[in-house]
């Protein structure tokens, strides 16, 4: 079976469908789980592998790319964006630096509540 989804996903590579190289891949994600996400990181296909393992069970999978997602939309400076991508993975101290850089200190330290272990990092963070 599997083979049989690898020889899709190749030939749609060599075909540049790259969207339905993706759909046949994330059926072989745990053997192909890095093949998957240099995919989604090459050819910037974030949203459409969020959709894909959103509701998958392979939690694990979503937090990767949800992880490269926010970490790509920090490098273009979308700050807020990025934080909201971070908090749907449940990477919460990547979060928190997001909303930090974005300047949005309610959103912030709110989360940092959540997330900061020490009284002294959070009297950091809040000054």
């Amino acid at each position: 079976m599997f083979f049989l989804i690898a020889r899709k996903y190749r030939i749609d590579l060599h075909l540049k469908r790259f969207t339905s190289a993706l759909n046949h891949i994330s059926k072989c994600v745990p053997e192909y789980v890095e093949e998957c996400l240099d995919l989604v990181k090459n050819q910037r296909l974030y949203l459409e592998a969020i959709s894909i393992f959103q509701n998958s069970k392979n939690k694990d999978t979503y937090q990767k790319i949800c992880q490269i997602y926010g970490d790509y939309l920090a490098s273009k400076k979308y700050f807020e964006d990025a934080a909201l991508i971070f908090e749907a993975g449940n990477l919460n101290n990547e979060a928190v630096s997001a909303w930090e850089k974005s300047g949005n200190w309610n959103y912030c330290l709110s989360l940092a509540k959540t997330v900061v272990s020490s009284p002294n990092e959070y009297s950091s963070l809040c000054r």
